[in-house]
């Protein structure tokens, strides 16, 4: 009983933590990469600096078509027991820190130029156009069903902010300060450091996500969907009409069937 109730809990102080953590999560990967990928691979991998740039411009002309084609499975997926966006936070939260990971792989420095670059074009277009793109459209979207109320969600919109604010802070502050040594009375950057760096970061973000997919909870499908309040009830693992109905009416002090018409007036 404890898990249905869960999932029919009132917006509050949990959504907003948990939506942050998401945010957080993100900017684990997309900080580092945004701040220290030219960096790293100029200084330490030995490209040059137009190759980079040159790499990160035909991301941005991948991420035109991404975009749009994430948008559009999302918008086509049908909700399951855990939602319709949350799902997409566990799927994908593996694959975008292990592609931030190997961004930064010191050890490939003394490979060959074209290997590099190579590297760098498959591993910074699966990060940021595929994975990244694949987790941060959902979790984007997630908000428009945390809560039918529109004051609800640009206090998640809030808690958003506050946790990219956290995020800069960590990583624009700490990084610097752990992975920049100094030789010969020279400061550089150490790419065993930046290594190690990027595989905490990928943890880390794991971690958040998983905060987040687990704190969140998706709940306007009573006011957003024509499916019947029976078949919102399967998808949320509750296989009793009348026992969801009960659990429901104990949370929110209304039946489902009234709780939509009054929801959907507004």
């Amino acid at each position: 009983m404890a898990n249905e109730m869960q999932k029919t809990t009132p917006f509050g102080m949990r959504d907003k933590v948990g939506y942050m953590f998401g945010d957080f999560a993100n900017d684990f990967t997309f900080i580092l990469s945004s701040s220290f990928l030219m960096k790293f691979y100029t200084d330490v991998m030995g490209v040059s600096a137009g190759v980079v740039g040159m790499i990160m411009m035909i991301a941005r002309f991948v991420d035109a078509f991404t975009d749009v084609t994430m948008g559009q499975i999302v918008d086509r997926s049908k909700p399951t027991r855990d939602g319709k966006f949350r799902p997409w936070l566990k799927r994908m939260c593996g694959p975008v820190a292990i592609a931030s990971f190997l961004i930064f792989q010191s050890g490939l420095a003394g490979m060959p130029y074209g290997f590099k670059v190579a590297w760098l074009a498959v591993t910074y277009i699966l990060w940021g156009s595929i994975f990244y793109t694949s987790i941060n459209i959902p979790y984007g979207s997630m908000a428009s069903a945390v809560s039918p109320e529109s004051k609800d969600r640009a206090e998640l919109s809030t808690w958003r902010t506050i946790g990219s604010s956290l995020a800069s802070l960590v990583i624009g502050v700490g990084t610097p300060m752990i992975a920049y040594v100094t030789v010969d009375g020279k400061t550089m950057l150490s790419g065993s450091r930046m290594t190690i760096i990027a595989g905490v970061f990928s943890v880390c973000a794991i971690l958040c996500y998983l905060l987040c997919f687990k704190m969140v909870q998706e709940r306007v499908q009573l006011t957003t969907t024509d499916r019947s309040i029976s078949e919102v009830a399967e998808e949320m693992g509750i296989l009793d009409v009348n026992y969801f109905a009960k659990i429901f009416k104990r949370t929110f002090g209304m039946t489902p069937t009234r709780y939509r018409r009054e929801n959907r007036k507004k």
